[in-house]
């Protein structure tokens, strides 16, 4: 009598479903390009750095194309960046703290950026349309990395830098306060190549934003998190 067969169990385990990894940007933000430049960007945040690769022509003249990651603002508040690293796609490819009234290519706006050289300008639009102004100077030397800070107290803005090593216990103001009138502002962080055809590669660290509804300092969701949001 042949021996008997020993029952194999052919079921099939389930395969274990991976635990995705947040695919979200923190809380309340959104990233955009804004104009429909040539190529749209990323923004990265690990936990600490934020990565934004921006592209398009300029945040100037009368209409802007670059990438804007943003929240929502309302009442006083100030905005504050470490700008650790500008890729040299041009001299003027700008990375920094704006806060901008709505996401129109042509909107008003105030900002203060960091160039890749690490000087600093404190740049703005006063009307929808307008022509973009400046203070004609640019600050700061080129001692990098750059802290960057710009607030908002009812319509007026006002820049900073610092060159601090560690949390900044003084500060620079560049230029003088500029009265812009905003109706729905964002406050983020922005990053043009100045160079339609490539996109300009920034880091930002110690990036917070206090004040008005909100305060709040980042990291504050686990890494990896990936934004890349087309245009």
């Amino acid at each position: 009598m042949p021996p008997t067969a020993t029952p194999t169990n052919t079921s099939i385990l389930p395969t274990p479903t991976p635990t995705p990894l947040p695919t979200g940007l923190p809380s309340g933000w959104t990233a955009v390009a804004i104009g429909s430049p040539g190529l749209a960007g990323s923004t990265v945040f690990d936990g600490s750095t934020w990565t934004i690769s921006g592209g398009g022509t300029d945040i100037w003249g009368t209409s802007d194309k670059f990438r804007y990651t943003y929240r929502d603002a309302s009442g006083d508040m100030t905005i504050v960046a470490r700008v650790t690293s500008v890729q040299n796609t041009n001299e003027w490819a700008k990375a920094g703290v704006m806060f901008r009234n709505g996401t129109a290519a042509n909107a008003k706006f105030a900002m203060v950026i960091a160039r890749p050289d690490g000087q600093v300008a404190f740049q703005w639009r006063t009307s929808t349309g307008g022509s973009a102004s400046w203070t004609g100077t640019l600050a700061g030397g080129t001692a990098r990395p750059k802290w960057v800070k710009l607030t908002r107290s009812g319509n007026v803005f006002r820049a900073y830098y610092s060159t601090a090593t560690g949390t900044p216990s003084s500060w620079t103001q560049v230029g003088n306060g500029v009265t812009v009138t905003m109706a729905t502002p964002k406050v983020g962080l922005a990053v043009t190549s100045h160079n339609n055809s490539v996109v300009c590669a920034a880091t930002f660290t110690n990036v917070s934003v206090s004040g008005g509804v909100m305060s709040k300092t980042f990291p504050d969701v686990p890494a990896p998190l990936l934004w890349d949001l087309g245009n």
